[in-house]
């Protein structure tokens, strides 16, 4: 699972580029590099499976509904399995590249810090 969060925030944010900036406000700042289309599918081709859903015990006249316990048995099973899960990332989810590299404005420039 810590393998694909890590995934899913490069796919996110990009691969760290080692370029670090400090703004005249004491503000620091790391540039990141967009990941290309291939490695991005690579990172985010695979299904997320979610638990189990079950229908309800009682029919909406009242009568239980059979094999209602086993049923929860089986929903039990798949919670324990894949209730905590990483989602893969949504194509609404990715930021445009270059979001977060720009470097201030054109008449403030960072000092470089080492």
């Amino acid at each position: 699972m810590s393998l694909q969060r890590k995934d899913r925030e490069v796919v996110l944010h990009g691969n760290e580029k080692g370029t670090i900036y400090e703004f005249a406000t004491g503000e620091y700042i790391e540039l990141h590099e967009p990941v290309d289309e291939q490695d991005r599918w690579v990172r985010v081709n695979y299904t997320a499976h979610a638990p189990l859903e079950i229908e309800p015990a009682e029919d909406s006249r009242g009568v239980r509904r059979k094999g209602y316990k086993a049923d929860r048995r089986w929903q039990a099973l798949s919670r324990f399995f894949y209730e905590d899960r990483v989602e893969p990332v949504r194509p609404s989810e990715v930021h445009q590249p270059g979001a977060h590299t720009q470097v201030g404005s054109d008449t403030e420039k960072p000092a470089i810090a080492e």
